[in-house]
């Protein structure tokens, strides 16, 4: 990785802190980098030890998994009707 591409990296907790203004647990947020959400997985990198991301793959992760949402409840009230 270049300079620029690791100084955009941050940390989980402050990076998703930073993008939703909530503050999530550390475990919480490793789980949504390994085994995601709504079928959706946050992209994180390691850099040493330490399991980094970026405030645009927050958001990212954030847009996915709220369209993820959206649609299995627009299925769902499909299936009720």
């Amino acid at each position: 990785m270049d300079e620029g591409m690791i100084n955009d990296l941050l940390p989980l907790v402050p990076a998703v802190e930073k993008t939703t203004g909530l503050r999530r647990s550390e475990v919480q947020i490793s789980r949504w980098c390994t085994k995601g959400c709504q079928g959706v997985v946050l992209q994180s990198t390691f850099l040493g030890s330490k399991r980094l991301t970026r405030i645009k793959w927050v958001q990212q992760f954030m847009d996915e998994t709220a369209a993820a949402k959206m649609a299995k409840h627009q299925a769902a009230s499909k299936a009720t009707s």
